[in-house]
């Protein structure tokens, strides 16, 4: 499949020129070596067309994504989401872009205006939190059919007003399920894949199906030549992915701490409870052997 893949992009290069290029650099072998073995594959992997990059990589999403350079990437994909022609003004920085492994996400806070004007009031544009979910929370996961979740805001007493922040959840993970065994129908669908697969089977429909994806394709392998620069990029996403890795296990020890308190507190309650019981029972059998006495 990595010489399919290499049909369609001849600047793919061998693992072995690749090896041999870290090889011949100190500094690159060094920062090779520190990874773990699974994460040294995963690398050449997506250097040499095996699989593709996780575009879900903040670094990655930034490069080939960024409105700056490349407007008509996000300008297109989000009017695909909202069903209107958008354009965006600010994508806004955040810090908090991505938690571990295990529930992985990019959140991305952009600011768009529509194209007839969107609003009534001159000059307001709209907010709109992106999160996407390559593994996505046990509230979503419950939803197995419906992969993505706009958000709706409303007021008990029927005032309609356009509120400027609007969310947008999109399970990646459930949307590859739901995709399993059929093909792409729609450019939508196409950005979707885009994000979710690093199969090259769904890498070489979306070139077929929708040759614009090719360009983007080319910009990341691109990427690949320049063995620092991607180095320095993947090296960065594994810093992020460790430091967040710690956090959920701190944040899941906190959980079952609290769940472990509130059994505590349960049986706690159920002790009273029963001392209680026994000791309305002895008062009663006092009593029933005082009338008898």
């Amino acid at each position: 499949m990595a010489n399919r893949l290499k049909d369609y992009f001849p600047l793919i290069r061998e693992r072995k020129e690749v090896l041999k290029e870290i090889g011949s650099s100190m500094a690159l072998s060094t920062l090779f070596d520190s990874w773990e073995q699974e994460r040294q594959e995963e690398f050449l992997d997506f250097c040499t067309g095996v699989k593709g990059v996780k575009i879900l990589y903040d670094s990655f999403f930034k490069e080939i994504m960024n409105p700056e350079y490349s407007p008509g990437r996000l300008n297109r994909f989000l009017s695909l989401l909202l069903g209107k022609r958008v354009t965006i003004k600010q994508v806004i920085p955040n810090d908090s872009t991505r938690i571990a492994a295990e529930g992985s996400l990019l959140v991305t806070d952009i600011v768009v205006e529509f194209e007839d004007g969107g609003f009534s009031y001159k000059n307001i544009k709209n907010v709109y939190t992106i999160v996407l979910f390559e593994k996505s929370p046990a509230e979503i996961k419950r939803l197995e059919n419906a992969y993505i979740h706009k958000s709706f805001w409303g007021f008990d007493t029927g005032l309609e007003l356009n509120l400027l922040q609007n969310f947008i959840f999109i399970a990646l993970d459930i949307f590859r399920k739901n995709m399993d065994n059929k093909s792409v129908e729609n450019e939508l669908e196409a950005w979707l894949m885009f994000f979710g697969s690093e199969e090259p089977e769904r890498i070489i429909e979306l070139i077929e199906s929708y040759p614009d994806f090719r360009e983007i394709y080319e910009d990341i392998y691109e990427i690949c030549l320049n063995m620092e620069k991607v180095m320095g990029m993947y090296s960065k996403e594994l810093q992020e992915l460790d430091r967040n890795t710690v956090q959920y296990m701190i944040d899941e020890m906190q959980e079952i701490i609290n769940e472990q308190k509130q059994t505590i507190s349960s049986q706690e309650l159920l002790i009273r409870e029963q001392k209680q019981q026994y000791e309305e029972l002895l008062r009663r059998v006092r009593d029933l052997e005082n009338k008898k006495g």
